[in-house]
């Protein structure tokens, strides 16, 4: 990496849509990076037989558009960022399961991955999801009743175990009377949604309360810790930039929630 700037020129339908971003680059020998890929994929309003997307190459500076048919109703899932994974950007598509896009080798097709058995695959309100990777797994996290007056009933964890196969295993169902935050348990919340999976503990999720408390909590001993506090910025929506262990940045933006971002690369599971 140089550690330097610069603006990419603007993409032709960025401004008039709403879009999800994604980040992918190519490696060689493993570890330096020779070229990247940015992805706009288009999220709609309402379900359509085609994926729209917008790609920029670092290789030829300019935005190449896609529109991909499918025989799959498909419907990208609000502002969340892309997932890297096995080449792949993997985003939710509210309904159906998740898109896969491979920008490099096949930018003209994506892969749909089922949802797993017992996941609530209706955009109905009271649900927040989170997609991520922990340990080279795909993970899913779903969250329900985050709009009841208690804040939220339970939330369930699935790990896609066989990427090829699209088989996941359901790892945790745990109610809120397990969550238990710095030797208390978690009082009423008014916005509680998944963060973050660490990259490296698999028992470890991140929670965001109220949209600006951050939870590290431990599906096995049942254990959470508060560990940043921000403070709302009303001109700039953006308060500070924090690190932690040494391998993550948090922020929070008034519209995207809490985020972690870390650079990691494992070994996918089989």
């Amino acid at each position: 990496m140089n550690k330097q700037w610069f603006t990419l020129p603007p993409a032709p339908k960025y401004l008039s849509e709403d879009v999800s971003v994604g980040f992918i680059t190519q490696l060689e020998a493993g570890c330096t990076s020779v070229s990247f890929k940015v992805v706009l994929l288009h999220c709609r309003a309402k379900i359509r037989t085609s994926l729209e997307l917008e790609v920029f190459s670092s290789e030829t500076g300019e935005w190449i558009a896609y529109s991909i048919k499918s025989d799959l109703s498909v419907l990208g899932s609000g502002r969340l960022s892309g997932v890297y994974l096995n080449n792949y950007l993997h985003w939710i598509g509210r309904g159906l399961g998740i898109i896969a896009y491979d920008p490099y080798g096949s930018p003209d097709t994506f892969r749909f991955i089922p949802f797993p058995d017992g996941f609530n695959s209706s955009s109905k309100r009271g649900r927040r999801s989170l997609c991520g990777v922990q340990q080279g797994c795909l993970m899913l996290c779903e969250m329900l009743g985050v709009f009841d007056l208690e804040g939220f009933s339970h939330f369930k964890i699935w790990v896609l175990e066989d990427y090829k196969a699209n088989r996941w295993l359901m790892k945790h169902s745990i109610k809120k009377e397990d969550v238990i935050v710095d030797d208390k348990l978690l009082v009423k919340k008014l916005w509680v949604e998944p963060a973050a999976f660490h990259p490296y503990d698999p028992d470890v999720i991140y929670l965001a309360l109220d949209g600006f408390d951050l939870v590290s909590y431990n599906t096995r001993t049942r254990r959470g810790w508060n560990h940043l506090v921000f403070q709302r910025n009303v001109k700039r929506g953006l308060k500070g930039i924090e690190s932690f262990h040494g391998h993550h940045a948090f922020w929070l933006t008034s519209h995207y929630g809490l985020f972690l971002f870390h650079i990691t690369y494992f070994r996918s599971c089989a």
